[in-house]
This record gives C-alpha cells, structure tokens and sequence, in this order.
C-alpha cells in the first residue's frame, strides 16, 4: 500500500482546517456560557440583597468557568493535543474579552493585570485541555 505526498497533504489540510473550526466553535461555546451565566448574576442581583461589590469576582468566575469548559469541549473534539487546543481557546477567549474592553473604555491601557488574565486564561485552557482530552 502506498501512500502519496499529496494524500498526506490533503488529510494535514482537512485536519488543520477541522481544528479551526473546533476552535471557534469552542471560543463561540465559551461566550455563550459567559453571557448565560451574567444574565443569571443580573437578574441575581436585581432580585436579591446580592451586593454589586461581588461582581469582579463573579465575572472572574464565570470568565474561569466558561474557558474551562470551552477548552474540554475542544479537547474532546479534538481527540489529540487537547493541551494546544485548550490554551488556544484560553487566549482567544482573552484576546477577545481585551478587544472588546477596548471598546467600551477609552482609557484602557496594557498593564501586567492584563497581562496576567491572558497569560491565567491561557493556563486554565491549557489544563482543562489536558482534563479534556483525558476525559474521551
């Protein structure tokens, strides 16, 4: 049986292309999860005696809950560096969330806070990738 270059090729493409997708679908996953979960927290706090002082920990939660569980899924998906795959999401997902404050604060500059939320959304995609892909 042989195997030609441009069969190796096309399945490295299809599988690169497949990744992609898995990522995105994953990324688009956690954002659904972090809208859910605020909704929920708002109609808490409107409500209930919940103080609005609890909100930087909550968003952090929910920020933490949503790469974790975005990141297994394309672990899962995956079926192989369920690492790589996890921290992508886990940055993307960070990427996007700086993008988007960018957008609605005028004064936002890069610090090390965040620095350091990428580089934790980074860890926590990378370690729920591995719990993921251990998970099949």
């Amino acid at each position: 049986m042989e195997v030609s270059l441009k069969s190796v090729k096309n399945y490295t493409k299809d599988r690169n292309t497949n990744n992609v997708l898995i990522i995105g679908k994953s990324v688009v996953l956690s954002y659904i999860i972090s809208v859910i979960c605020l909704i929920i927290y708002g109609i808490l706090l409107t409500i209930t005696d919940l103080s609005e002082s609890s909100m930087s920990t909550v968003v952090m939660v929910i920020t933490t809950v949503s790469i974790v569980f975005a990141s297994i899924y394309a672990a899962i998906k995956a079926e192989s560096k369920g690492w790589l795959m996890g921290a992508i999401v886990g940055l993307l997902y960070m990427i996007i969330l700086f993008l988007l404050s960018l957008l609605f604060k005028t004064d936002m500059i890069i610090d090390k806070l965040i620095l350091f939320r990428m580089l934790m959304g980074t860890l926590t995609g990378t370690l729920s990738g591995i719990i993921g892909i251990n998970l099949k």
